[in-house]
């Protein structure tokens, strides 16, 4: 039965996918048609001053795109790394490190309660490490009561650990690894920390007010850490937003409108932030820049920011291989290293190429390798923690093991 419902299930897809394959063209058709018409209205060739300032006099532009990156040179701009970062000198230049996390969340169908976090971070330093490179690791399991926390609103009862929970005790550990890892390591400059994430935090908006306020904290925390140990932390990752789209839009194409919010009701759906709302930023720059040249610098501004003052995020675009575009992101306080940034990014992605890593930064590449924790690995841990329970249970005499749902135990075997 489980067979042939997996075989159904296939051939269901298979046959929605033929239905749709007209919707499919023409979506992609559209999708080329819109890019064109973006770029008939030379949108890089316009004033970067006179387009911030219509976004910052109309405060509804945040409100109603939610995030708006403003560029902080002129549009046009599309620069190289000053040393050519397949070189030597370019990968010897700084220490950089790439981290990664994975984590086994709590299951209600096993028993005892666990979770466990595996930090790895991967150092890339030839000019110090002999062979080039050192793995540190950092791992914490959690069990029973202490899965339960008492965070928010939520002064009193005690709540299981959720996916904000695993957030921050993310970034606590790396934390605790950083200061590790500083105080081993001499050096003269600040290390910069490659992290495959978004340091400005717009996916916040998805959580709980609570959950904002807890996580924005534990961001502000690890940034001014990261600062005391003299390592900038850098949000390398793929994204689709389109902060600086939003920008280009509203002060080019719309900078008659008095206002975006208006904008919006009287013309609804004719309205023309809507009518390029399948383009990311990432589209802009495909074929406008080229392999290791970065896009302008622009000011992150969103609505988790926006009520967060005290974050303050830099960003921009970067071109890695024939087909993809990264966004970085860095402090504001680490904006004088910008060129070495950029130059650190570009060297990472050509370590990645040769290693056909398609330009996704070698340091992560590797960080990723020792952090992930596949299926096969989560039954060694539970197998590990049953063993260790049943000699505790001889030397007791209490009987303790791991206890599986009928539902678990159906899955581990694959017949559900």
């Amino acid at each position: 039965m489980y067979g042939q419902g997996k075989l159904a299930l296939m051939a269901n897809i298979g046959k929605q996918i033929r239905e749709k394959i007209e919707l499919i063209l023409n979506d992609l058709m559209d999708y080329d048609e819109v890019v064109n018409e973006l770029n008939s209205y030379k949108l890089f060739d316009a004033d970067f001053n006179k387009i911030a300032d219509i976004v910052k006099n109309d405060p509804s532009t945040l409100t109603v795109l939610k995030e708006v990156d403003i560029p902080l040179e002129p549009l046009n701009l599309t620069l190289s790394p000053k040393i050519n970062p397949e070189s030597n000198q370019a990968r010897t230049r700084n220490i950089i490190m790439g981290v990664d996390s994975s984590w086994i969340k709590p299951d209600p169908h096993i028993k005892p309660l666990i979770s466990l976090m595996n930090i790895a971070v991967f150092i890339y330093a030839p000019q110090i490490i002999t062979g080039g490179y050192r793995i540190e690791n950092i791992i914490e399991l959690k069990i029973g009561k202490e899965l339960f926390v008492k965070r928010g609103s939520q002064k009193v009862i005690g709540r299981i650990m959720r996916d904000v929970d695993l957030e921050v005790w993310q970034f606590e550990l790396i934390e605790s690894l950083m200061e590790k890892i500083a105080y081993e390591i001499n050096r003269d400059k600040p290390m910069f920390l490659f992290y495959d994430g978004s340091l400005s935090m717009l996916y916040a908006g998805n959580y709980s007010t609570d959950d904002q306020e807890l996580l924005v904290e534990s961001m502000r925390r690890f940034l001014n850490d990261m600062k005391k140990l003299n390592i900038i932390p850098i949000g390398v990752y793929h994204s689709l937003s389109r902060g600086l789209l939003n920008v280009l839009v509203r002060g080019v194409i719309c900078a008659s409108e008095p206002s975006c919010y208006r904008c919006i009701v009287e013309k609804g759906d004719d309205a023309p932030c809507l009518k390029y709302n399948m383009i990311s930023d990432k589209n802009l720059f495909l074929k406008r820049l080229k392999i290791y040249e970065r896009s302008p610098i622009f000011q992150v501004h969103n609505l988790i920011l926006e009520h967060n003052r005290n974050l303050n995020i830099k960003g921009f675009y970067i071109k890695v291989d024939d087909n993809e575009i990264m966004r970085v992101e860095m402090p504001n306080w680490a904006i004088s290293y910008i060129d070495d940034i950029h130059l650190s990014v570009a060297a990472q992605a050509s370590l990645s190429r040769r290693a056909k890593g398609r330009g996704y930064p070698y340091v992560l590449l590797r960080a990723h390798e020792n952090a992930v924790l596949r299926n096969i690995d989560k039954e060694m841990i539970l197998n590990l923690i049953d063993e260790e329970l049943k000699k505790i249970s001889k030397e007791k005499n209490i009987p303790l093991s791991i206890r599986r749902t009928g539902k678990e135990f159906y899955k581990k075997y694959g017949i559900i």
